[in-house]
């Protein structure tokens, strides 16, 4: 499930690499539904955690209300810092949540997905949803 859940994001990549906003959206939600069962089936995975985690950082950009996905993978980051389970990379996406910054996009690539998203939001809003 993890494998498809990966193929996922990057179809939702090449959906924004192809300016296709509503399709990545599609696509990062399917992605964070595989997430979400796959820490459900393994609730003390800290990989499951940390896949959820990101997925809700993704998805956060495509959001009308960002807030409840970043608070909610800043609460799982944070249990696996206090767990002592959380990698130095995770730790600092964990400072930027916990610090109310617009986590760091270390690549292009994540750049566009955030552009992708404010398109998106605006083409929903002249259609009035």
């Amino acid at each position: 499930m993890r494998d498809l859940s990966i193929s996922y994001t990057r179809l939702a990549s090449c959906a924004v690499d192809a300016g296709d906003s509503e399709a990545a959206g599609a696509f990062f939600q399917a992605d964070l539904r595989i997430a979400r069962q796959l820490l459900d089936l393994q609730p003390d995975s800290a990989g499951a955690a940390i896949d959820l985690a990101i997925s809700l950082v993704q998805i956060s950009d495509f959001d009308d209300d960002p807030t409840a996905s970043r608070t909610e993978a800043t609460a799982l980051l944070a249990r696996l810092q206090h767990e002592g389970r959380l990698n130095a990379q995770r730790a600092q996406l964990l400072v930027e949540l916990q610090s109310g910054q617009r986590p760091v996009r270390s690549s292009g690539r994540l750049a566009r997905w955030a552009a992708a998203a404010r398109r998106l939001q605006r083409s929903r809003k002249r259609a009035g949803r």
